[in-house]
């Protein structure tokens, strides 16, 4: 019997989740992203795995549990990718949640996270000994509890991907769907270019998976439907950790409105952010802006304030987009990280086709199983029972030598030098940025893709622009 065949639009995290996912219950599997794997909301995130304390405020009880249930199962099956992280949050008369007051909460939260593998919550007075810089002017105390870190959401992407082509998937990077086929009421393909050649080639699928995060509604352009989505933008910047030595991530009320925010301990640097603001541009050119760079300046010099930080300290900024469900809300903490998956023949008249709205890096292996469990209902169908929760997915490899690189390129199918030095291997990551490892890394490619020497410097000097333009947003305004 032919296996069923899904299309799957968009290579981060949800995608790579519903690819593998798919691929393991025996669908013949092919997934298209425009630009490189996990290059988009992902990249961009804090790269925590947490139930989301403050989803409690909101009466989002289904989503908390949900997420630290979740959690748990990364732990277990993703061990060398995610790990348990110890959270503070400090107490100021002036905080907006007070010692019993968090004390509730974190009561809660336990309960939702019955059966955990971490540490539960513990009121610490002496803070000061676990996080000597922090501003202790009125310090009353702490909140101490544990949840999760993805130190590389790019390798828990790609090993998902991995994983799903092992098992008979086909994957591609930089291949945009310019076009959904229909015939009559049914969507039955896409068209898909080439970004490198430039070919464009139909390929027909029984069911198309929309999961292009921010990009969901230009992909849906075709159906002339109300938008789904009500991006938000979300900026980090990046520091030394070396005089703060901080082992413990910092989740703070802002001083500045009152909304929260973290400084995590992440590769040997600091992580700050994020900001949350509503985005209505185009997600591709989405970058930090001076406002957003200046408040996250001022919340840390007012909680680190040793750190005295000012633009020139910021190693490198980014920014990303939300891809959340729209929401008449005026306060944009208020809208849900809840994922929903929308089923175009029910909402459109347009069969074949599902997509996979809102959602968290948290979350996303539970609403890949969903959305396969969806496809299956679809196609009146029955699989093998979803594995994802059991099977254990393992760190890709891409190690910063000269062996890593060329795996980033054979195994991981990098095509530029970012792919490489920024979502294969850490090798950018560092002071300079990977500016001075370029001609290196470069060589290396120029080797196994073939380039030649005019092809090796523009893509030196597109590297450079790239790094200029998005990741030192916060030297030149936004």
């Amino acid at each position: 019997m032919t296996s069923k065949k899904v299309i799957i639009i968009g290579g981060g995290i949800h995608g790579a989740g519903i690819a593998r996912d798919a691929a393991l219950r025996g669908f013949d599997v092919k997934l298209f992203e425009k630009g490189d794997f996990c290059s988009g909301t992902s990249w961009a995130s804090s790269r925590l795995i947490h139930g989301g304390l403050r989803y409690l405020e909101f009466m989002e009880f289904d989503l908390v549990r949900e997420s630290l249930r979740e959690r748990e199962t990364l732990f277990r099956i993703a061990k060398e990718l995610v790990s348990p992280i110890r959270m503070v949050i400090p107490v100021y008369p002036n905080s907006k949640y007070g010692k019993w007051k968090l004390t509730a909460g974190m009561f809660l939260y336990d309960a939702f996270s019955w059966g955990k593998s971490v540490t539960g919550f513990a009121w610490q007075k002496n803070i000061a000994q676990v996080i000597p810089r922090l501003r202790c002017d009125q310090l009353e105390g702490a909140m101490t509890y544990y949840d999760g870190q993805c130190v590389s959401p790019e390798k828990l992407v790609m090993a998902n991907l991995l994983s799903a082509s092992e098992s008979g998937a086909e994957i591609f990077n930089y291949h945009s769907v310019q076009k959904i086929i229909r015939e009559k009421d049914c969507a039955i393909g896409v068209v898909v270019r080439d970004e490198n050649s430039g070919n464009e080639t139909e390929y027909f699928a029984d069911v198309l998976v929309n999961a292009g995060g921010p990009w969901l509604d230009k992909i849906l352009l075709s159906i002339e439907r109300e938008p789904v989505l009500g991006n938000t933008k979300g900026t980090h910047i990046v520091i030394s950790n070396a005089e703060m030595k901080l082992s413990s991530a910092l989740y703070l009320p802002a001083f500045q409105d009152g909304r929260p925010f973290f400084i995590i301990p992440w590769l040997g640097y600091l992580l700050v952010g994020t900001t949350d603001l509503i985005y209505e541009d185009n997600p591709d050119t989405v970058k930090p802006s001076r406002e957003e760079i200046d408040y996250l300046i001022r919340e840390v010099n007012y909680y680190l304030p040793q750190a005295d930080l000012s633009r020139e300290k910021i190693m490198f900024s980014q920014a990303g987009v939300r891809p959340l469900l729209r929401s008449h809300s005026s306060r944009t903490a208020g809208i849900t990280r809840r994922h929903k998956i929308l089923d175009h023949e029910k909402e459109d008249g347009l069969k074949g086709m599902i997509s996979i709205a809102g959602g968290k890096l948290t979350t996303y292996r539970h609403a890949a199983e969903e959305t396969v469990d969806w496809i299956e209902r679809k196609l009146e169908i029955k699989k093998p029972a979803c594995q994802t929760a059991d099977l254990p997915i393992s760190d890709p490899g891409f190690p910063n030598d000269e062996t890593g690189i060329r795996e980033a390129i054979r195994k991981g199918l990098a095509k530029t030098l970012a792919d490489v030095m920024w979502r294969r291997t850490t090798i950018g990551i560092e002071p300079k940025l990977g500016l001075e490892k370029m001609d290196w890394v470069s060589g290396i490619m120029a080797k196994e893709l073939n380039w030649d020497e005019t092809r090796k410097k523009n893509e030196m000097r597109n590297y450079a622009h790239w790094v200029q333009t998005y990741l030192c947003a916060h030297f030149h305004g936004g």
